[in-house]
């Protein structure tokens, strides 16, 4: 045992050291710190915009509306570029901030007849039509991807008007459909490509996650498919309405998620009690402007967040079942109903740790940190 006392005291030295080197390299951002992808909830007041990020590249899920002086929060959280943009649906306050950008004089235009093209690497090179007055570049944007939302109109056309004059590619999403960015992989739950929706209720969802498939690459376009774990996963919603949730269930198994984005701000029409606990979320956010005319978050809303959450303002003696709420759920037809269900089970709203708010919180951050999930 004498013998072998200073070796063993060597080993389990080294292995010390070992473990601490390994467990500050993720508090120290060093290698492994271009593993955690982020989440980002931009406070636009009264919209929506969600900012993706991964190993230094971007992405969007909506723009806020054109007068939250987008480009240069974008700039804020040191946006150059953006591997691409998807435009859950055609209203103003999700699509604006696009306008505003690719109506930036400083970003770099392609001319169509000169036949396809790699963008972005054609124009990336191209400083003398990149760099704005004050002489900072423009934000590039590589793809924009659109739901099959019917219902049109003149913002919609000037957005598609102004990426097919700069050359960026446009795709149209359906149930299915895949797009990444590095391991952050984005699956569309809804729509589906046999109905024709519009307005609100043919907002793109998408549920996201951490993909582990062992490469470390990612293409970052639309049909990308990947294996491995996952982890740390949430679920954008965009305006979608109450039926739009039924819809969306009655097709999606699973649309359980860690992290929540409120569909519609928070608005009565959206988050059906049974759509929340089918998502059963650790965390919720909702992004809305501060002393909105809507009235967004609706109290009823709130008191649903509140019951879903966990919240210990819920009376455990007035609770009944959460069978027997859901159930009462299912059948409701509209969303005064469950409302009215609801609101028997729970206090007053009240704060919940894990709720967020844009308009009291601004920009609200969420990382997906491997192997442990959804930190805020």
């Amino acid at each position: 045992m004498k013998k072998y006392g200073w070796f063993g005291l060597f080993c389990a030295i080294l292995t010390f050291f070992a473990m601490v080197s390994w467990g500050c390299q993720y508090v120290s951002g060093g290698g492994a710190e271009e593993e955690v992808g982020r989440v980002t909830f931009l406070d636009v007041g009264q919209g929506l915009s969600v900012l993706l990020e991964y190993g230094g590249r971007y992405a969007l899920y909506d723009s806020g509306p054109d007068s939250a002086n987008f480009i240069e929060k974008l700039r804020d959280h040191g946006v150059d570029s953006l591997d691409w943009v998807l435009l859950s649906h055609n209203h103003r306050d999700h699509l604006g901030g696009l306008l505003e950008l690719l109506a930036d004089p400083s970003a770099p235009s392609r001319d169509l007849s000169s036949g396809p093209s790699d963008y972005p690497r054609s124009v990336s090179s191209d400083n003398s039509r990149s760099v704005s007055s004050d002489g900072r570049r423009a934000i590039q944007v590589g793809r924009l991807m659109v739901g099959p939302d019917t219902s049109g109109g003149i913002l919609v056309d000037s957005v598609l008007r102004s990426a097919r004059r700069r050359g960026i590619p446009i795709d149209t999403l359906h149930r299915g459909d895949q797009v990444s960015l590095g391991k952050v992989l984005l699956t569309v739950l809804w729509p589906v490509e046999y109905l024709q929706v519009g307005e609100n209720g043919a907002s793109v969802v998408l549920r996201g996650r951490l993909v582990d498939d062992g490469s470390g690459e990612s293409a970052g376009n639309v049909g990308v498919s990947a294996g491995g774990t996952d982890e740390g996963s949430f679920l954008l919603t965009g305006d979608l309405d109450s039926l739009g949730e039924c819809r969306l269930l009655e097709v999606t198994s699973d649309v359980s998620a860690d992290l929540l984005q409120v569909g519609h701000h928070g608005s009565v029409h959206s988050s059906t009690l049974r759509f929340l606990s089918g998502v059963s979320p650790r965390y919720a956010v909702i992004s809305v402007g501060a002393r909105n005319s809507y009235g967004h978050p609706a109290e009823p809303v709130l008191r649903k967040l509140q019951y879903v959450l966990g919240s210990a303002a819920i009376s455990n003696s007035a609770t009944p079942s959460a069978d027997a709420t859901i159930s009462a759920a299912d059948t409701a037809t509209s969303p005064d109903s469950a409302d009215a269900e609801i609101s028997a089970t729970t206090s007053n709203s009240a704060d919940v740790t894990n709720l967020f708010r844009t308009d009291r919180e601004g920009d609200v951050t969420f990382m997906l940190v491997p192997g442990v999930g959804v930190v805020p």
